[in-house]
């Protein structure tokens, strides 16, 4: 499994030194950034720098662009089942893509749109977006009493790396991939 491999790298570089300062290349798949943010959580003490098309972006640098970054937009649910699904998207709209093979996912539970028309031009805008999301998350998490968060990423893969490096204390995790015209459940991430 990837994700206790990822784990397993975490805890041996957590035992193995004391710095713990990991260089990433941003430029993954989703779900794959996304997991190796999160095993290399912030609640672990790694710092991620991350390199993505040109731009460098670092955990440790707490500059932030003024906001909001994101739209925020909220479909509640009738029948609460500790479910819930999160879509992120940046520039480009996701809502449609998520009628493709995911009826069964999405039916009767709250959904999270985050979305935003702009693209990520720095690291302080990229740290606004991260922060933004992760507190969306918690509060959708806290007001919507999930167990699961199903979460749908449509923008830069070194923003579900460093998103992942936050997801502390959120709840469960799943992950989806674009994969052959339709998103894919991947990887489950731990609360």
């Amino acid at each position: 499994q990837l994700s206790t491999a990822a784990l397993d790298v975490a805890d041996f570089l957590c035992k193995s030194t004391e710095r713990r300062t990991v260089l990433l290349d941003g430029r993954q798949g989703m779900s794959a950034a996304c997991l190796l943010g999160h095993a290399l959580r912030a609640t672990k003490q790694f710092v991620l720098h991350v390199e993505h098309n040109g731009a460098v972006y670092r955990t440790d640098v707490y500059d932030q662009a003024s906001g909001p970054f994101f739209y925020e937009s909220l479909r509640q649910s009738s029948t609460p089942n500790g479910h819930g699904a999160a879509v992120i998207a940046f520039t480009t709209d996701v809502g449609s893509d998520l009628q493709i093979g995911n009826q069964n996912v999405l039916e009767g539970i709250p959904v999270l749109s985050l979305e935003s028309g702009r693209a990520v031009s720095s690291p302080a805008e990229m740290a606004l977006a991260v922060n933004e999301a992760k507190a969306a998350l918690v509060k959708f998490r806290s007001e919507n009493q999930l167990d699961v968060i199903h979460l749908f990423i449509k923008g830069p893969s070194a923003f579900s790396m460093l998103l992942g490096h936050r997801l502390n204390g959120v709840c469960q995790v799943q992950l989806y991939d674009w994969v052959d015209g339709q998103y894919r459940s991947t990887v489950r991430l731990d609360a």
